[in-house]
């Protein structure tokens, strides 16, 4: 009999990803892990699974440590257009 104790941290670890990817269902996540692995779902062992998964969310932490989110607020938006309207005015042929 497979360790029951393996599951909470698994799925701990499966969440953590998940989190990465929130506009996933939870067929698309499994579907881009099983593709990653490129396997059939069936086969793999957790190991397999998680050591696809720590890799990924490397990636995500790298990706948003190099670019990092930048917050537009209201005001700064309508001055962003009323610049790019502006500037589309100064260039009409």
């Amino acid at each position: 009999m497979r360790n029951p104790n393996r599951i909470e941290p698994f799925l701990q670890k499966l969440g953590e990803l998940w989190k990465y990817l929130p506009d996933y269902r939870f067929g698309q996540l499994i579907c881009r892990l099983a593709d990653e692995i490129g396997q059939d779902i069936f086969f793999p062992e957790e190991d397999v699974w998680l050591e696809k998964i720590d890799g990924l969310i490397v990636e995500f932490e790298e990706y948003e440590r190099n670019n990092p989110k930048v917050e537009i607020i209201r005001d700064d938006l309508y001055d962003l257009i009323k610049e790019v309207m502006n500037d589309k005015k100064l260039h009409r042929y």
